[in-house]
Order: structure tokens, then C-alpha cells, then sequence
């Protein structure tokens, strides 16, 4: 995947709506157009999360995947951009594990979240991706403790204050190899290069599902588009598409 060069925006309110703006717009944006805000006044996460940035000390981005075929496997898109960002960040020092559907943690606290939305293409057809994505670059000790779950930043992990724009690059290339074979092998082949960066397969956990409802088993894996297959107490297998996972102490 090749990304354009990156529309640099002081603050947004969100750079997935922006970016949206822009699919739906008489010249419609490209695949590889690329939204960063170096602070975010109004974003989501999953569900109704805020996703808010203070300028300079986390990075907020989007980027628009362009899919000119039908494919099934859309769903894994966030653990693909999952794999790149993990690497990225890990060629900075930091010490990352990937959390379904769409987390990286270091230490077990958060460092980085990605919101994936399917868009109608635009005067451009087709389908379109908006992948966000939010890292904690230069986030303190006191404002992690501000955030309602368990946090961190590669300020708090490494020491070094880093710039967003730094930090963008580096994900961004290796976001870009991911999708790349994405695009071309599927997420099939990618199913074991994501759980060896996971430490949650094999480990009972409880999924917390849109409608409110909770599932716990045996994480035993994920299947070919992203799903993850769950291995209740009596035996029966489940197949869950989204919600909130968390391993059980």
C-alpha cells in the first residue's frame, strides 16, 4: 500500500469523520489518503468511547483503504493495521502485545486503539475503509491515571519525548506491509503471526458484547476473517465478531 503524503491538521475534531468528508466529496479522496491531527477535540473509539487528544502529546490518525473487490475478510482490517503498529512501536523499545479485536498494550495498559469503519465509496464506488488510529506518544503519569482504564505512553515506557510526526512514520511503513499482504494472501496466513504477539490465545477470558451480553470460555484463536472463536465451560464453540475482551484473572 502506498500512503500519500500525510494532510497535517493543529487540531480536529475528529480525523475519522474528516476523512469521511472527503470520501463523500465531488473529488473523492484516494486510497492512501492519509488525516493526522495533532490534537482531536471529539473522536470515538469503540462503542460510544471518547477518543480525545491533547495536542503534542498523543497522535491521532486516519487512513483510507480503498477495496475494489468483495472480500469477507474486511472485519480483520483492524488487527492488520494491529500487526503494523506493534511493529512500529516495537522498533521504538516498546514491548507490545496485541488484545482482539483492535488494542495494543505494553505492560498490560493501552498504548494504541484503532476504530476501523466500512464507508459507500463515494462518486468512487466501491468500498471504502476509514481506519483510525490513536497512540500514546507523550502522555504523563498523571494524565494516564485520568484515563478510566489502564494506560500508557512511549513517554512513560521509554523516557523520551518523542514528536507525532516521528512516530507516524514509523507506523505508517509498517502499517503499509501488513496491509499489503493482507491484499494479496488474505488474513488466513496471518492468523499465527498475530497470536504470536498476543498473549490471550488459550487463556480464558470474557467477551462483552454490544447488546450487553457476556460470553466466557477459551479464547482458542481467530478464524480466516478476524473472528474469534470462544470455547465455553460445556464445550461449545462460539464465534464472536465484536465487543470487549478481557481476560479473566
Amino acid at each position: 500500500m502506498r500512503f500519500k503524503a500525510v494532510e497535517w491538521h493543529e487540531s480536529l475534531p475528529s480525523t475519522n469523520s474528516t476523512l469521511r468528508g472527503l470520501v463523500d466529496g465531488e473529488s473523492p479522496a484516494l486510497g492512501g489518503t492519509v488525516i493526522a491531527a495533532r490534537g482531536q477535540t471529539a473522536g470515538r473509539g469503540r462503542g460510544q468511547r471518547q477518543w480525545v487528544s491533547a495536542p503534542g502529546k498523543d497522535l491521532t490518525f486516519s487512513f483510507l483503504l480503498r477495496v475494489g473487490e468483495r472480500r469477507e475478510d474486511l472485519a480483520a482490517i483492524p488487527l492488520v493495521a494491529g500487526l503494523g503498529a506493534a511493529e512500529g512501536l516495537a522498533s521504538l523499545g516498546l514491548g507490545c502485545r496485541l488484545k482482539w479485536p483492535n488494542d495494543i498494550l505494553v505492560g498490560g495498559r493501552k498504548i494504541c486503539g484503532i476504530l476501523a469503519e466500512q464507508v459507500a465509496g463515494g462518486p468512487a464506488g466501491g468500498t471504502a475503509i476509514i481506519v483510525g488510529m490513536g497512540v500514546n506518544v507523550n502522555m504523563s503519569e498523571a494524565q494516564a491515571r485520568q484515563i478510566d482504564r489502564p494506560a500508557t505512553s512511549i513517554l512513560i515506557e521509554t523516557g523520551r519525548n518523542l514528536g507525532v510526526e516521528e512516530v507516524l512514520k514509523v507506523v505508517l511503513e509498517r502499517v503499509a506491509k501488513w496491509i499489503d499482504r493482507w491484499e494479496v494472501e488474505g488474513f488466513g496466513p496471518l492468523i499465527a503471526d498475530w497470536a504470536a504477539g498476543s498473549d490471550d490465545p488459550g487463556r480464558e477470558v470474557v467477551v462483552t458484547q454490544s447488546d450487553g451480553s457476556s460470553l466466557a470460555g477459551i479464547f482458542r484463536g481467530l478464524g480466516r476473517q478476524g473472528e474469534l472463536l470462544l470455547e465455553d465451560a460445556a464445550g461449545n464453540s462460539h464465534t464472536v465478531w465484536a465487543g470487549d475482551m478481557s481476560p479473566v484473572p
